[in-house]
């Protein structure tokens, strides 16, 4: 059984954005975790250009039954991975087009 708390929010006349956490209030969560049902983990995307990073998106506190099955929906409307991967091009390419041209004498 999951809790809700709502522990931040900004309101407008017409919207709400909330900062909300799920509590593991009867310990299932962590008994699969312990059981090795589930895994906990960071999950990164990188752009790489010429073996440097120039781009990246993070979210922690990922639980999932493997790592694999975090990008299990790729492509697929409300996607982690897929939102990842756009954040961690459109990072790279703000990147590589801050660094200034130079031409070949």
């Amino acid at each position: 059984m999951m809790n809700t708390e709502t522990i931040w929010q900004f309101r407008t006349a017409n919207f709400r954005i909330a900062y909300e956490v799920f509590w593991d209030e009867d310990g299932e969560t962590r008994d699969r975790l312990e059981r090795g049902l589930l895994v906990a983990f960071v999950a990164k995307v990188a752009v790489y250009w010429n073996g440097q990073e120039v781009g990246s998106d993070y979210l922690g506190n990922c639980i999932y039954e493997s790592a694999e099955d975090f990008r299990d929906h790729f492509g697929g409307r409300g996607s982690y991975f897929s939102d990842m991967v756009r954040n961690a091009v459109r990072e790279a390419r703000r990147n590589l087009n801050a660094v200034p041209k130079v031409r070949a004498a």
